[in-house]
């Protein structure tokens, strides 16, 4: 079995854990106080409820699914830019390290948010945000364009290369009817 085809069958296998964790979230249900509380003044608003408690349980199961969401976008970038007795090549440790920085990020992120539910007049300011907010706006999202400048970086060397090009041209050329071209 190819690397290729092993890539693939990683991506169904964290498409099936996702989805079995989204089935999971459906089948339970939300729990008790899920939906917060009245807000004291302002009845349309609903406010921070129960803490811990409000999440039920979900909080776990939360940060799985984001952790499913990062290894699938990993492995599909990596079957992407995987080549044939090659690998990842130059790419690879710089993706390792990437993906591996992801996944504790999001853990960061997530025993973050744990703690801000906890104890919410505890929590740290970054700027103007909470720091379970501001991990997400300053860090976790602009992640992914890490893999963007990867892959922009090792796009001529690796992924589409001089042979490449040739390769497509001369089937461009056939295509056309060149036949001197494809010879």
């Amino acid at each position: 079995m190819s690397v290729s085809d092993r890539l693939a069958g990683l991506l169904l296998l964290i498409c099936l854990a996702a989805v079995g964790l989204l089935a999971s979230f459906v089948l339970e249900g939300a729990g008790p106080g899920a939906a917060g509380a009245v807000h004291p003044e302002f009845d349309t608003l609903r406010i921070g409820g129960d803490g811990l408690a409000r999440s039920d349980g979900s909080l776990g199961r939360g940060w799985a699914y984001g952790a499913l969401a990062i290894a699938f976008f990993a492995a599909s970038f990596a079957l992407a830019v995987h080549r044939p007795g090659l690998g990842l090549g130059p790419m690879r440790r710089v993706f390792w390290v990437l993906t591996i920085g992801y996944q504790l990020v999001w853990l960061l992120f997530m025993l973050s948010y744990r703690r801000f539910v906890e104890a919410p007049d505890q929590t740290a300011f970054w700027g103007s945000f909470p720091e379970p907010t501001a991990l997400m706006l300053y860090v976790l999202w602009p992640l992914p364009a890490l893999y963007m400048a990867l892959y922009l970086r090792d796009f001529r060397r690796f992924v589409w290369t001089e042979r490449d090009q040739e390769s497509m041209e001369r089937l461009i050329a056939v295509g056309r009817g060149d036949r001197a071209a494809g010879d």
